[in-house]
């Protein structure tokens, strides 16, 4: 048999000691430099928020990377034309197993690797600051947050859009008296958190899970995930703000679906 010293307390919190100065020791502030990114990231996914263009083939690609990182089967992929219209297959489609959540879940495992890499102060800055909502371009000029968000814990404009789009959904969905719950959407213009993880990606922090996320929200729109199937949406065409802020449509092919 192997022998070995017997633990005492003083061992163990040497031991202890030793960790957790290791732990701190391997975090990191940010530099001026890396903070004076923030505004160049907010512009981009501004920029992503606003594009029109769908990239079918790229969205196929990074929807397929998302599943496979999250160790479930390459899906069958399926567009429809807009959001609403995930309505019929999910009538017609009862028994589909939800996995928004598994992926979901396995992309902010993005945030333990911030967390052991960047100290907690910094990352809360970048947090807190790093959403390109703050203000949004508007045919009069950029409206404040304050004037976009429908409430006061409403992250901007790319998660009231999504709450607009889910309302018409249930809408639809509630009318054919089937009792059952709308799948979460995978990508669902959380504009927020993709930044974040793009801004740490960006300068350095290893989280490749994140990037096909991010790649999927460059490339389409709304889209749902289930065990074997995929569904796609385009990016709208256009989406209508008006200078208070107010979401006054979301066109695809010249039809608003919020009418």
């Amino acid at each position: 048999m192997l022998s070995s010293q017997p633990q005492t307390k003083t061992n163990i919190a040497e031991y202890l000691h030793s960790y957790f100065n290791d732990l701190f020791v391997k975090k990191r502030s940010l530099t001026k430099l890396e903070l004076d990114l923030i505004p160049q990231v907010q512009a981009n996914w501004q920029r992503i928020l606003r594009n029109a263009t769908t990239n079918r083939q790229q969205a196929e690609s990074s929807i397929k990377d998302c599943y496979r990182n999250a160790g479930l089967s390459t899906p069958n992929i399926l567009w429809t034309e807009h959001p609403l219209a995930v309505v019929k297959i999910l009538i017609d489609r009862p028994y589909l197993l939800d996995v928004a959540g598994i992926i979901i879940n396995q992309i902010w495992q993005s945030e333990l690797k911030i967390q052991q890499s960047i100290n907690t102060e910094s990352a809360l800055h970048i947090f807190t600051n790093i959403d390109p909502q703050h203000t949004i371009k508007t045919p009069k000029g950029n409206v404040p947050i304050a004037q976009i968000t429908s409430a006061a814990d409403d992250e901007g404009i790319s998660q009231r859009l999504n709450e607009l789009v889910m309302s018409r959904i249930n809408d639809l969905y509630y009318t054919t008296s089937i009792e059952q719950t709308i799948p979460t959407p995978l990508q669902d213009y959380r504009i927020g958190d993709l930044s974040y993880f793009d801004y740490f990606r960006q300068i350095g922090v290893d989280i490749p899970q994140v990037q096909p996320a991010i790649d999927l929200a460059k490339s389409c729109g709304w889209c749902w995930t289930f065990e074997g199937l995929a569904i796609l949406t385009p990016k709208p065409s256009k989406i209508r703000i008006d200078h208070h802020g107010k979401v006054l449509g979301i066109i695809y092919n010249n039809v608003d679906i919020l009418s």
